[in-house]
């Protein structure tokens, strides 16, 4: 219980996802770091494909186990025959909440159901401090326990993803049943109506079944699997969207971490508008910042070769190679960088710190480019990025859609400025002053970096292998120098992509607006055309956004859930 005296909590973290290798669980170790060092009780449930990672002390570390994908995976007992699932890819899984069937999501539920009971009632905790809107933070809602939700932006991309997803199986039905007798649209109805009443996977098998027995469904096998395979499907995107809506609903308080992202959050999940707070994310301070006497030339010895050490400037990325990190754009902008660069008779080192399913597919597109000065140099931990952090001259940040951006705040807090894209939550940290940011192929110079237009929407025809096969063509054309050769490639693309000519044009049109508005800003930093003060980025830096300022309004937010939840509990026993 709460220690009125002191006015400590005991507060139960839930993460479906490791606290390492993404954004959501570094914010995770940085709050929780700050709880234990404020005295409050912290227990992390984190879903995990081993057990051997970097913990808090003085925190409690309830692992829901998976397993991974490695050649030799850490045996854990209980753990699921898959690996965690995730929205789009991390470090250590490529498992998604896309290729997984009902039965592993009936598991996968129930092992978090399990860990969360089991946590609420040994622990008791003041608060449940749910993260993503998504399965568990729906099932924290269970326990009769006050839940503040964190919304993370993944999960938001995720409900889009359901719903899309929907559409495009509603399609496929409608094209099915239209060439259907009336038998076999009777053998449709009485599926649905199995998927409608059944609760659980073998529920709807057993039903099926009886079904074939009594002649109320009479199919082929082959075709009974392909139905089969559809209603899992569709009955899977309708519980992720219904999951989704029941903890938006329920929660007390919903945290969202920039103005962007309360607007998305606010327009697909109306109606819960007075219980969402924007706090926007915190860094632990004690472990980026501005470091006194870092040799630049014995860390870049180490980690890129002495031949490269004495550069006369430093770039640096920190992130998972995602899709909607952007890292295509940012190599396709180092190649004209380091082209007039060198030109000037100059060199600017670009190091890309992370990991990630895109990894194969990136360093193929630097090969393609003939980039000589780039370079992957795979995960690293807190302590040497934030060496790197010190010795950059900046940090480039080329989201497509970042929900916040905790890197933004981590480079700044090391006292260097920020090249990102005008997208998503990051212009809510750079625009210092809330400057009218809403021209689009306009380039913004603000107190903490340079925010640059956005990448462009891949077209909505294409398949994934369509905009694979458009971001490999996009690279080949922005090599291209000759004008008429650059028209003669649209041309091939639109061929090639089955798209309008027009369109093409207008994609790479904007895409190469961002990435030279990229390799303008770097260029005019190293140059020191465009020049900051670092102190002062790094002093407001600490001032906004250490995680002690903001573990302080976040208390109060926890605050307001325990008396709302209070107050519907005694609501509820007036009735």
């Amino acid at each position: 219980m709460k220690d009125e005296k002191t006015n400590k909590k005991k507060i139960l973290i839930v993460t479906a996802f490791p606290t390492h290798g993404a954004g959501s669980g570094a914010l995770i170790t940085t709050q929780a770091k700050s709880y234990v060092e404020n005295g409050d009780e912290v227990v992390i449930i984190t879903g995990n494909n081993r057990t051997d990672f970097d913990k808090l002390e003085g925190v409690k570390y309830h692992i829901v186990p998976f397993t991974s994908e490695s050649e030799n995976p850490e045996k854990i007992e209980g753990q699921c025959p898959f690996n965690y699932l995730m929205f789009t890819t991390h470090t250590e899984s490529t498992a998604n909440f896309w290729n997984v069937g009902l039965a592993e999501i009936e598991k996968y539920n129930k092992m978090f159901e399990d860990a969360i009971k089991e946590e609420v009632e040994n622990f008791k905790p003041d608060i449940i401090h749910a993260q993503h809107n998504w399965l568990t933070s729906s099932i924290c809602n269970n326990f009769g326990k006050p839940v503040a939700l964190t919304i993370h932006g993944t999960d938001l991309m995720g409900y889009k993803k359901a719903g899309e997803k929907l559409e495009e199986i509603g399609e496929q039905l409608s094209q099915i049943k239209d060439n259907l007798d009336k038998k076999e649209l009777n053998n449709i109805k009485n599926i649905e109506e199995i998927y409608a009443k059944s609760a659980t996977k073998s529920e709807i098998m057993r039903e099926l079944k009886n079904s074939i027995q009594t002649k109320k469904i009479d199919i082929s096998k082959e075709e009974l699997g392909k139905l089969i395979d559809i209603y899992d499907k569709k009955k899977l995107y309708e519980l992720y969207k219904q999951e989704a809506e029941k903890s938006a609903k329920q929660s007390e308080r919903i945290i969202v971490i920039s103005d962007a992202q309360e607007k998305d959050f606010n327009d697909l999940f109306p109606g819960n508008e007075k219980r969402v707070r924007l706090l926007e994310n915190g860094y632990d301070a004690k472990v980026f910042y501005q470091k006194q006497g870092v040799n630049k030339e014995e860390i870049l010895s180490k980690l890129i070769g002495e031949e490269n050490s004495k550069c006369d400037n430093l770039a640096l990325f920190v992130g998972k190679f995602a899709d909607f990190k952007g890292i295509d754009a940012l190599l396709d902008a180092t190649r004209i960088y380091e082209k007039q660069a060198e030109q000037k008779g100059k060199s600017i080192e670009t190091i890309i710190v992370g990991s990630g399913v895109l990894d194969e597919t990136l360093r193929a597109q630097a090969e393609t480019l003939g980039l000589k000065h780039t370079h992957f140099v795979g995960r690293k931990n807190h302590s040497e990025i934030c060496d790197l952090q010190n010795i950059a001259d900046v940090s480039l940040i080329p989201s497509r859609n970042e929900p916040f951006g905790l890197v933004v705040i981590e480079g700044t807090s090391c006292g260097h400025p920020v090249i990102a894209t005008n997208s998503g939550g990051i212009p809510g940290i750079l625009n210092v002053n809330k400057e009218d940011l809403s021209d689009s192929e306009k380039t913004y110079t603000t107190k903490l970096g340079v925010l640059v237009p956005p990448l462009p929407e891949r077209p909505s025809q294409l398949d994934d292998g369509g905009k694979k096969e458009l971001d490999v063509m996009t690279t080949q054309y922005s090599i291209i120098e000759d004008e008429q050769e650059k028209a003669n490639f649209v041309k091939e693309m639109a061929v090639a992509l089955n798209l309008e000519e027009d369109g093409v044009s207008k994609y790479l049109s904007q895409y190469m607006n961002t990435v030279n508005g990229i390799s303008k800003s770097v260029m005019d930093i190293c140059e020191k055309n465009l020049e900051f003060n670092n102190d002062e980025i790094a002093q407001y830096t600490e001032k906004t956004y250490s995680q002690e300022v903001i573990r302080d309004k976040i208390m109060g937010i926890f605050e307001e859930a325990e008396v709302e939840h209070k107050d519907k509990r005694e609501s509820d026993l007036s009735l």
